[in-house]
């Protein structure tokens, strides 16, 4: 009943998908995955592809986030670099 209501469809109708009775129209099918929190191409994969997906989004997530957390690092080291010289040169 809980995911009937969150995607605004009735049981009956939710039942139906299930049972491969009803195909949902683009608008049905943009309700169920805003309520799954998918993307409608989740619905229409097979568990492997899926799954490869899942690793590939967290792959390339993972791979924004140590790219910026290597170029703040390389950021720091600069600065640093560029100080002690400056440091060094007005002695």
């Amino acid at each position: 009943m809980k995911f009937a209501e969150l995607a605004d469809l009735s049981t009956g109708y939710i039942n139906d998908l299930e049972q491969g009775r009803k195909f949902p129209s683009a608008k049905t099918m943009q309700k169920l995955t805003d309520a799954l929190a998918v993307r409608p191409a989740k619905l229409f994969q097979d568990e492997a592809k899926s799954d490869k997906n899942d690793i590939f989004d967290l792959l390339t997530k993972l791979g924004r986030e140590l790219k910026l957390k290597i170029d703040g690092d390389i950021d720091k080291i600069v600065r640093s670099s560029l100080k002690e010289e400056l440091l060094r040169r007005l002695k």
